[in-house]
């Protein structure tokens, strides 16, 4: 089975009315819905923004559900001039600069290989063509890439938005050795998640089901060391 989490109003909506939902169940205040979505099965959920709120339902996810990898759809701010609002960006993996492995690094929260290179190859349809689509590192925060940009410069550390909600599902996802992808609407100033616009919540669905009915996700130690 196949979680998916989503911080996006419209496309929460968009997944209650084409996946066919056999049951749900509410934890810890937040109702989690199962069935299945182009003949495989899916358990969905769509929490509040905190980063704290995202990790506990991520968790609950993968406590409750017989979860063997989890996608995530949110909002990232960009951090380099060629995103513009409504861009989509697939994180390849979330950095976290303020924690560091025994060589000094940044911590990197990875994204499946396997479900980056099948994205990379895909050929998508008209739908999925009415946006830049990009792969890129995303932080944690913005003072975290501000932080990075002074130690390393942001081209180096690769980082290209800045998605707290995301970074906080990556990292429960990496100690729990769950495979993920996420994707990243990139909100303009001012924008909020109600304002995301429908070509991108169309695009973000059509990649998704794609992923979900087509790719499977497969274990990689490597991704955990």
């Amino acid at each position: 089975m196949t979680g998916i989490i989503t911080a996006l109003r419209e496309d929460y909506r968009l997944l209650k009315s084409r996946c066919h939902i056999d049951d749900s169940i509410l934890i810890a205040g937040k109702r989690f819905f199962s069935g299945v979505l182009d003949e495989q099965p899916v358990a969905f959920v769509r929490p509040e923004m905190p980063p704290a709120d995202i990790a506990a339902v991520t968790q609950a996810m993968i406590d409750h559900f017989a979860i063997s990898s989890l996608v995530f759809t949110g909002a990232a701010l960009p951090l380099v001039p060629f995103l513009e609002a409504g861009d989509l960006i697939i994180a390849n993996h979330y950095l976290a600069p303020n924690e560091t492995d025994i060589s000094g690094r940044p911590v990197m929260y990875e994204a499946s290989d396997t479900v980056l290179d099948f994205l990379r190859t895909l050929t998508l349809s008209d739908e999925g063509k009415k946006m830049q689509i990009v792969f890129g590192a995303i932080m944690g925060s913005t003072a975290e890439a501000d932080d990075l940009v002074r130690l390393a410069g942001i081209r180096e550390s690769g980082g290209m938005a800045a998605d707290r909600a995301g970074h906080a599902f990556a990292y429960v996802c990496h100690i729990n050795k769950i495979n993920f992808a996420a994707f990243s609407v990139i909100a303009g100033d001012g924008d909020s998640l109600e304002t995301i616009p429908a070509a991108a919540i169309e695009t973000l669905h059509f990649l998704r089901r794609r992923v979900i009915a087509e790719t499977a996700f497969v274990s990689n130690p490597a991704s955990f060391i």
